[in-house]
């Protein structure tokens, strides 16, 4: 009885927020107007009131208490699920996996296996092989434990869908002429959430699925990885400064019920590779293609992560470059797929374009007399990155924040400290369009972005 009462509100409170605070305002309404009658009708009035005020501060208590575990819960949700700490990669994994970045005279540690990085002064090929048909399955283990794993995912809005899986990769090399091969097929965004994403979730005791599945110094083989592994995408977009593409940089701010990064500031578009029909042109509804995995599906989604209209992008075109492929060593082996972004507009042409697509939106909001949650999913990334909140960060200014505890001048060396927790308490710091500094929480990848964005432009002798 009570657990089919608990999962009747959770599933109210996925549903409608809205409607789960009506239905508690009238149980509290309900129990107020219960515990009145009981007085009006007892004789003894003064020890019942006593009686009854002393249960109520008892529940005041609990309830109070409840909600402080209940936000300790959501703010370290990220954590507990995943490991971000660089002390625990470097004791997990081998150094090959740890990269430095030297980003605007400051320094910052991240962890990834790349597989493929572009360079925009020698040319590299992938070809991509794809088999629609084959869907990946996830182990009897994690089956059995699908309800443990969720729980991971308590504070999270999680939407399924189908993705794209890497199920091996044939690095480029001269004997095939430069030319990587990608072989994907079918996966699920919620594998994902039961695999990837919760990979240091304690199942029973101190069992992970990391711990039972990347128990290694070195990542399994695709081939014979056990998780989902669903290609992200990350892509840095660019804003011109002048005749400068790269002078402003997007980056939006996510919100607190994403499954990654609550509260932090990510790369300009950070997202799956999507196989929904939707979200493809006709040629690309049933395939993956090279093509379309090196520029096409960036391209479609630019206006969408900026929050402009298509006609905007139009006259403001952007090249999209691609930049290469990565494992992520935090998630166990997830890939990425790394892209820069450079549209031909400063940015007071996208405020005003910003301006332009919220005008649009309030006349179909008035058309429609009400917000329905439908509605609410087409907005662009709506259910991860808050709308209002998209940095435009002086490129040149962004800077990662690494200083001992209680003392801020010293700042942390990671070829000497890179063992030391408070790395992990690194934040990213820049100046925005306004003038205003900055200082925030990150995700991973979009430091490894910086990363490939460095090597694709490096020139070679």
């Amino acid at each position: 009885m009570e657990e089919t009462i608990s999962r009747y509100f959770q599933t109210l409170k996925q549903q409608s927020k809205v409607k789960y605070v009506l239905v508690m305002a009238a149980i509290v309404l309900a129990s107020l107007g219960f515990v009145a009658v009981v007085v009006l009708i007892t004789d003894d009035k003064t020890s019942l009131l006593s009686d009854i005020f002393a249960s109520f501060i008892g529940f005041a208590f609990l309830f109070v208490s409840a909600l402080l575990v209940t936000w300790r819960l959501h703010k370290k949700e990220d954590q507990i699920k995943v490991s971000y700490r660089n002390q625990d990669m470097w004791n997990h994994y081998v150094k090959e996996y740890r990269h430095i970045i030297d980003l605007h005279d400051s320094q910052a540690v991240v962890y990834f296996d790349p597989l493929l990085q572009m360079n925009k002064y020698h040319s590299k090929h992938i070809r991509v092989e794809d088999d629609p048909t084959a869907f990946f399955q996830l182990d009897s283990f994690i089956k059995s434990h699908c309800g443990t794993l969720l729980e991971a995912h308590s504070s999270s809005k999680t939407l399924d869908s189908v993705t794209v899986r890497l199920a091996d990769f044939e690095p480029a090399t001269e004997a095939n002429g430069q030319t990587a091969t990608i072989h994907c097929m079918r996966s699920s965004y919620m594998a994902h959430l039961l695999t990837n994403r919760a990979l240091d979730y304690l199942i029973e005791g101190s069992l992970s699925i990391r711990k039972l599945y990347e128990n290694d110094a070195k990542l399994r083989p695709l081939r014979r990885s056990m998780l989902s592994n669903h290609f992200g995408v990350n892509a840095l977009i660019f804003l011109r400064n002048g005749e400068k593409e790269d002078g402003w940089l997007l980056m939006p701010h996510r919100r607190n019920d994403a499954t990654v990064a609550k509260n932090s500031v990510t790369a300009s578009m950070a997202t799956r590779l999507k196989m929904e029909k939707h979200y493809f042109a006709n040629e690309y509804a049933d395939r993956m293609t090279a093509d379309y995995m090196e520029h096409v599906y960036v391209e479609d989604n630019v206006a969408g992560a900026m929050w402009v209209t298509t006609d905007w992008l139009k006259a403001h075109p952007a090249r999209v470059d691609f930049l290469g492929l990565s494992r992520d060593i935090y998630e166990g082996g997830k890939p990425t797929l790394f892209y820069a972004v450079y549209v031909d507009a400063d940015p007071e042409a996208y405020l005003q374009g910003r301006a332009e697509w919220d005008e649009k939106e309030k006349q179909k909001r008035e058309t429609r007399k009400r917000e329905t949650s439908a509605y609410r999913l087409g907005f662009p990334q709506f259910s991860i990155d808050e709308m209002d909140r998209i940095h435009i960060a002086d490129w040149t200014t962004v800077r990662m924040q690494t200083v001992w505890a209680g003392h801020p001048r010293r700042a942390i060396v990671p070829e000497m400290d890179y063992h030391d927790t408070r790395l992990d308490d690194a934040k990213l710091t820049f100046v925005d369009y306004n003038g205003r500094a900055y200082a925030y929480a990150f995700e991973q990848n979009m430091i490894a972005n910086f990363l490939f964005l460095q090597e694709y432009e490096k020139q070679e002798a």
